[in-house]
């Protein structure tokens, strides 16, 4: 099979990945050669490979892609992709601050990182950042600022204090400005009160008056010192942010009316419906704050915890981050996503990006207190969840919720019931289209039922 250089990776003068038989490669050119053997020889690599902070590769004996090749190597894989306009608040913190970290350990070794965009960033299956761009790393020059800079404003700072200080979800403004948001816009958008402080002041509200070709002719020298001061500055400021406020689902199981017996009820049910299945990668839509996530981790499986709500996944990052930093290591990655409106095909062509529904596949998934959601609140057919689920993966578990349950007449409250065809045979009869049934089981307490499809 011929070599195919990914989409999204012609920027840089440096390399490029290309796709070989399926595995991912990274070319390196003879005009990198120098600063690539300067990340090797100073044991900066090393390090930041062994603190699991830059993916780690092997050099590979393959053809590149063109003439300019000088080095192929093959980076370790990491499965799905996902983009920071899908995170939450504290992974876009924790990138940051790993960037941060990594420009202060490549100056130690008279290298720095020429790029500071969190697209060079990505999180693993135990929901970790990892920095993926193993051509971002040049040689120092002491009597320059850091080029990268700018970037790391507009593309971490930027969405990190618009989540903060108004709305977690102003992080999906990164689908729109990938290339980072504009320090102007971020400024405009910002409470008036973070024109008074330090973190916000000097790096979005100052810059963002500064016009092209307006600013002081004399060269401005950045010692080493100066920008160390800079960096810890931009780290401090970052690690002390909070997104805080009220969340629409956090406190689904805990304070609604439902009650605590009807999730030990569910998660009995979940884990003995899911016993003996080859079932090792698990996407949960709608997974509210991990409960269902967290268990099927700790039975070994990989999961991709998906919900609309952002302060809610970012509970959930937040637990997986503080049981990782404890020697708890569980393979969740939670993400943020509508899937009335998942992130489509982005990019030059539309094909830097893929759409997210191109970018899951798993073995099951699992859909707990979604459907009455989809169908009642948003007017989604049957028919169509059935086709989108069949489409990620060969098993599905799925909870129907009657209409008549509390919280569906939650949803109806407001608007006319219209909804004739929910029904449990309509919803049987639909989903009998993509998958054969292989079990069922009713959660003790409520008239809800569990449903354990497998695809045809």
């Amino acid at each position: 099979m011929p070599s195919t250089p990914h989409p999204a990776s012609y920027r840089d003068p440096a390399g490029h990945v290309f796709l070989q038989d399926g595995v991912v490669y990274r070319q390196v050119n003879r005009s990198y050669q120098e600063d690539f053997g300067k990340l090797m020889d100073s044991g900066l690599y090393a390090t930041l490979s062994g603190k699991g902070w830059l993916i780690e590769h092997e050099d590979a004996s393959i053809p590149g892609t063109d003439d300019r090749a000088w080095k192929i190597i093959r980076p370790r894989r990491i499965d799905p992709i996902t983009y920071p306009y899908e995170w939450s608040f504290s992974q876009l913190q924790e990138a940051a601050c790993l960037t941060l970290d990594i420009q202060k350990e490549a100056m130690k070794v008279g290298l720095s990182l020429k790029d500071a965009t969190p697209f060079n960033v990505i999180f693993d299956k135990q929901g970790a950042a990892i920095f993926i761009d193993t051509l971002s790393f040049e040689t120092y020059h002491p009597e320059d600022p850091w080029v990268a800079y700018h970037q790391f404003c507009t593309g971490f700072l930027a969405p990190l204090l618009l989540a903060a200080k108004r709305d977690p979800d102003l992080i999906r403004f990164l689908a729109l400005h990938p290339e980072g948001i504009p320090l102007e816009r971020c400024a405009s958008l910002l409470p008036r009160s973070t024109r008074f402080q330090t973190l916000s002041a000097l790096h979005i509200h100052l810059p963002s008056k500064m016009k092209p070709g307006k600013g002081p002719t004399k060269k401005i020298v950045f010692s080493k010192d100066k920008l160390h001061r800079i960096i810890d500055h931009l780290r401090s400021g970052i690690a002390t942010l909070k997104c805080e406020g009220p969340s629409t689902w956090s406190d689904y199981y805990e304070e609604t009316i439902l009650g605590g017996g009807y999730l030990e009820a569910k998660k009995k049910a979940v884990t003995e419906l899911l016993a003996g299945k080859s079932i090792d990668t698990i996407f949960d839509a709608g997974s509210n704050t991990g409960e269902f996530s967290m268990l099927l981790a700790a039975e070994g499986k990989r999961v991709i915890a998906a919900d609309v709500d952002a302060r809610s996944v970012d509970q959930l990052a937040r637990k997986i981050s503080l049981e990782r930093s404890q020697g708890t290591v569980r393979s969740i990655l939670p993400i943020v996503v509508d899937l009335m409106n998942p992130p489509p095909a982005i990019g030059w062509g539309n094909s830097e990006r893929p759409a997210f529904l191109d970018r899951i596949r798993t073995d099951l998934t699992l859909a707990l207190a979604l459907v009455h959601h989809l169908a009642l609140g948003r007017n989604l057919p049957f028919s169509k969840m059935s086709e989108t689920f069949a489409r990620i993966s060969p098993w599905l578990l799925i909870e129907f919720v009657p209409k008549h349950d509390p919280k569906a007449q939650e949803l109806l409250k407001h608007r006319k019931d219209g909804f004739t065809e929910y029904n449990e045979t309509n919803f049987l009869a639909a989903f009998s289209e993509h998958y054969e049934l292989a079990e069922r089981r009713g959660i003790q307490g409520l008239d809800r039922t569990l449903f354990l499809f497998r695809r045809k």
